[in-house]
């Protein structure tokens, strides 16, 4: 015979915040490391494939560029979708509708036959990879314990660096000797995680309870108290305000969002710099290895060298300052300028002909700050803005961003025709600091250690008592 459960009482969100980490947390977070890294492999691809794309297709460096970016057009796009759906139907659907579109665009970029085909592909991919983004992020927040956000946030960051490192490795042992289409190809993969999201993937707690299905809510709940030995006794429910019983109206959400507007603007202006930096460079440092004198496979190598060591560098930041200060902006201020800094010394080392390895450091430690001002900002983005419209803020904030990733790789590869090196460099790291500003200025909030209700100042799902759970004898 099973073992009796130990019962207990408390509300379904605190028992949700308050947790131990178990079974169902582990399946639940390995499903979304394995489509992280898939994700991230989706990314980087065009990095390495964009010299084969060239030379197939014979086409100019702003032609080039605009390969290299138009998935991030895609990204805005599906973030709209998902961020929107997501607070609608529920977090799940966007979720299996990424997979299922990143790899369609995996797949028509593969087989491509022209430039125009190959961008359509790169477009669908790239709102399949849009549309995870809210889903995921939102889900974590809203399920793992408050003890154990700050931790859970960089682990979605190694994942989406373990795939950068996937796809450098796809660079060098398959795009290098097999051709650029093999790379793309592989990406058509994450299809099988569709069975994940079905199967093991619950709806959010949070987001079942704001459209009034209360027992769907309850099943999900005693779900995390069954792996922990448990059943719970549900007491002191949220208080449901009457637009809570279905998905929120969209004058309701409009009303949520623009009390919310001064986070939302600041987390986009500095999302947007922050990108324009670094997917311009992301985008162009194969090349602008080339130009530095390497050739097309040492590129990839030493792309993919910085890519391990920013990957190692942003998770360790990441763990141990993402909880220290007082406000979640000062750290995300201070790793913006660190990545400026170091962006112009990448510029310094192509104008002093300084060793390649020197370039290879200063460029993983450029990328580790932008991937360590990632889990700054997508951890504010969940935790400033209300269940009713998380999903949709998370979707604003970062996929407008997004336009920086669009017009980054464009910018920079014009300029690349036009100036130096070096001086182009310098450019690009000017963003990165306007992104320090930007944060320090406009985002306000403490969010650590706290639920998701007290730092948003949720309305819709205010819990009556903040009883501890306590064991019924």
């Amino acid at each position: 015979m099973p073992a009796a459960l130990r019962m207990v009482r408390s509300s379904p969100i605190a028992y949700v915040d308050n947790a131990r980490l178990t079974r169902f947390h582990w399946v639940l977070l390995t499903g979304i490391v394995l489509a992280q890294i898939l994700d991230g492999y989706e990314l980087v691809t065009p990095s390495y494939a964009l010299p084969g794309i060239g030379k197939d297709f014979a086409l100019t460096a702003g032609a080039l560029g605009l390969v290299g970016t138009i998935q991030n057009l895609g990204l805005l796009l599906g973030a709209l979708i998902a961020g929107n759906l997501g607070d609608r139907v529920g977090r799940r659907t966007p979720l299996a509708l990424a997979v299922t579109l990143y790899s369609i665009g995996a797949l028509i970029s593969g087989l491509a036959p022209n430039s125009e085909i190959l961008i359509l592909g790169r477009i669908i991919g790239g709102i399949g990879i849009g549309m995870q983004y809210p889903a995921i992020f939102t889900l974590i927040a809203e399920f793992v314990p408050v003890r154990y956000r700050s931790k859970a946030m960089p682990t979605m960051l190694f994942a989406t660096g373990i795939g950068t490192v996937v796809g450098g490795l796809g660079g060098v042992f398959l795009i290098a000797p097999l051709g650029w289409r093999v790379g793309f190809l592989v990406g058509v993969l994450p299809i099988v995680l569709l069975l994940w999201v079905w199967r093991s993937c619950p709806e959010s707690v949070r987001f079942l309870l704001l459209v009034g299905k209360t027992e769907q809510a309850h099943a999900v709940v005693q779900r995390i108290a069954r792996s922990q030995g448990e059943q719970v006794e549900f007491v002191a429910e949220p208080v449901v305000t009457a637009t809570a019983q279905a998905a929120p109206s969209t004058a309701e959400m409009g009303r949520l969002l623009r009390r919310h507007l001064a986070p939302l603007v600041g987390l986009t202006l500095t999302i947007f710099c922050i990108n324009l930096s670094n997917f311009g460079a992301a985008t162009w440092i194969p090349s602008l290895f080339i130009a530095g004198g390497a050739t097309e496979l040492r590129s990839y190598q030493l792309t993919l060298t910085s890519a391990v060591i920013s990957t190692v560098l942003a998770v360790i930041v990441s763990m141990a300052f993402l909880d220290v200060g007082r406000e979640r902006r000062f750290g995300l201020a201070a790793v913006c300028a660190f990545g400026a800094v170091c962006f112009g010394l990448f510029g310094v080392s192509f104008l002093l002909n300084w060793d390649l390895m020197i370039a290879v450091v200063l460029s993983a430690l450029f990328a580790m700050a932008a991937s360590a001002a990632n889990v700054y900002y997508y951890t504010l983005a969940t935790e400033l803005f209300p269940t009713a419209v998380r999903s949709q803020a998370v979707a604003y904030a970062t996929g407008f961003g997004r336009l920086g990733a669009v017009l980054g790789p464009v910018v920079l590869g014009l300029l690349l025709g036009a100036l130096t090196v070096p001086t182009v460099i310098y450019i690009f790291a000017a963003p990165m600091l306007l992104a320090s500003v930007f944060a320090l200025t406009l985002i306000r909030g403490r969010t650590r250690n706290t639920s998701l209700e007290a730092s948003s100042g949720d309305e819709a799902l205010v819990e009556t008592e903040k009883a501890p759970e306590q064991e019924v004898r």
